[in-house]
């Protein structure tokens, strides 16, 4: 499964104050959650393997499928917020939902991962309803926020011709959808558009990634 290297530990975001953009949501962006990360706070970031609560961080980044009820209620009762990964890029094949993507929206195989193949993003009319319905999934078991991964398709070998623009209209839709069920968003990869995507909440994971390192 892709991204299942447990990092155990906290991990320091203060570098990302640089990329929140603080009172640039424009008018015509998606409503923001109620809560969001601080700078200073700490992450424990984990996709797989048996969830340790008893880390002292203050954000837990977690699987949206694997992650239990009791995970997240335990960890909501030490007072932890939770974020969810969710690929909103590509498609995998062991994920509940993958048999409802159809052959018409799956591109090339993704380098490092041959299981899964690209999305096209252009493809609305099919995406929308899978990811509002994961947005759904994230909402109902208490997240408080969702990670979106792969949201940079215009910049990767996808077979599908998919431009900036056709990029930002979907990560835009994604983040207005997210905050609709309460849910702060967190953008990893996709460095190149978080200027283009001031009207999300939280950005940016690839912030994190580029320095914990």
């Amino acid at each position: 499964m892709k991204h299942r290297v447990a990092l155990m530990g906290a991990i320091a975001i203060g570098v990302m104050v640089a990329f929140l953009l603080v009172g640039r949501v424009r008018a015509a962006g998606p409503e923001p959650a109620a809560w969001a990360p601080a700078s200073g706070d700490t992450w424990q970031y984990q996709l797989d393997g048996t969830i340790d609560t008893t880390v002292d961080a203050d954000i837990f980044d977690v699987d949206l499928d694997s992650t239990t009820h009791d995970v997240i209620a335990d960890l909501h009762g030490r007072g932890r917020h939770i974020l969810c990964y969710v690929d909103a890029g590509t498609w995998e094949p062991y994920r509940p939902d993958s048999a409802r993507f159809p052959a018409s929206v799956k591109g090339r195989a993704v380098d490092g991962w041959p299981d899964e193949r690209w999305l096209d993003i252009r493809r609305t009319d099919v995406l929308r309803p899978l990811m509002a319905a994961r947005l759904d999934r994230s909402a109902a078991k208490g997240f408080d926020g969702v990670e979106f991964d792969w949201i940079d398709s215009h910049v990767q070998r996808t077979d599908f011709t998919i431009d900036k623009a056709d990029q930002l209209r979907y990560d835009r839709w994604l983040a207005k959808a997210a905050h609709a069920r309460g849910l702060v968003v967190d953008q990893k990869n996709g460095p190149g558009l978080v200027h283009d995507l001031d009207a999300w909440r939280l950005t940016c994971r690839s912030s994190i990634v580029s320095c914990r390192s």
